[in-house]
């Protein structure tokens, strides 16, 4: 499992694993994650996603948050944007609040 991650390509990734929460990133979440990142790190980092399963992904957040989110202010950051994207589509789903309450503590 590659974890050598800058801290932009780890935010990536953490809004893609809630973006992915229903089973699919759709259009809207896309446009949402481009609009905070470069479509160079957004496609590098779906590659990345692509090829880790869920266990992967969890310890690779849980590894890498205490070297990039370690303020209050990056943490609220990184939860409004996570908001942001599985918000975009227009709804929220019942497994996408869910799972950003437990990314939420995960972080604080």
């Amino acid at each position: 499992m590659d974890t050598n991650l800058s801290k932009e390509e780890f935010k990536e990734l953490v809004m893609l694993y809630v973006a992915n929460s229903d089973g699919r990133v759709n259009l809207d979440e896309v446009r949402a994650m481009l609009e905070r990142t470069s479509p160079k790190v957004y496609a590098a980092v779906r590659l990345k996603f692509a090829k880790m399963n869920d266990v992967e992904v969890l310890q690779c957040i849980t590894e890498l948050k205490k070297h990039y989110f370690t303020t209050d202010a990056d943490r609220q950051e990184l939860l409004a944007d996570l908001k942001a994207v599985v918000e975009a589509d227009g709804k929220l789903l019942p497994v996408e609040e869910y799972l950003l309450r437990g990314v939420e503590g995960v972080f604080i």
